[in-house]
């Protein structure tokens, strides 16, 4: 009886360790809960995605600093403004908060943008992602505040531009020129940054194929 006692204890513990070697493989990996949706974090609808509890820019909507304009990109409640782009420049910003701040209110602003604002958009995002690729890259270690839903909204805005650039390419190569740069720039980007990056190259790839079947 005691041997059958001693042998179900044994087995209980090597279970358990099994777990959590299972659960360290995983995390190595990637293939953890941590890079699914959660569903307690984020409330999916129609329009929007609402952010994290634990994403912090809402601060900023109360700073008095934070223009009108800009809190209302935050909150989806803005209309069409070119004065928008000029958000762009906070990107340089010094401070974290501000920088995730104004580039989520430059993200939101591709769901309204519309005419001049939409080149613009187009221009400056690509303008951007191309020179500060890493920047773009590590603004999605953020899980809080930015979702893969965000990275394809980014694969639209440089779409923008590519559409309007595409009678200038050979057989419509620009996408993979330019994924070809941010590719060279991505040798110091660490594994998580690697991953986005794979992410975002497959979104560009498949909105470019949806693009060339409107031409």
């Amino acid at each position: 009886m005691t041997k059958i006692i001693i042998i179900g204890i044994l087995a209980v513990f090597i279970s358990c360790k099994n777990n959590e070697h299972m659960y360290n493989i995983d995390k190595e990996m990637g293939t953890s809960s941590e890079n699914e949706v959660d569903d307690k974090k984020f409330i999916w609808t129609e329009a929007k995605v609402t952010l994290d509890q634990d994403c912090k820019l809402e601060k900023l909507l109360k700073n008095s600093k934070t223009p009108k304009l800009a809190k209302e990109l935050f909150e989806n409640k803005a209309k069409n403004d070119d004065k928008a782009l000029e958000y762009f420049g906070n990107l340089k910003s010094s401070d974290k908060t501000e920088r995730e701040f104004y580039f989520k209110v430059l993200t939101n602003l591709y769901e309204i943008a519309d005419g001049s604002t939409s080149e613009g958009l187009g221009y400056s995002g690509l303008d951007y992602v191309e020179n500060n690729t890493l920047d773009f890259l590590s603004y999605f270690e953020n899980k809080e505040c930015f979702t893969d839903n965000d990275l394809k909204t980014w694969a639209q805005i440089l779409m923008l531009e590519f559409v309007l650039d595409f009678e200038n390419e050979n057989e419509g190569r620009i996408v993979q020129y330019f994924t070809a740069k941010i590719n060279m720039k991505c040798k110091t980007c660490n594994s998580s940054q690697k991953k986005t990056l794979v992410k975002f190259i497959n979104y560009l790839t498949e909105e470019w194929k949806i693009n060339l079947r409107k031409q």
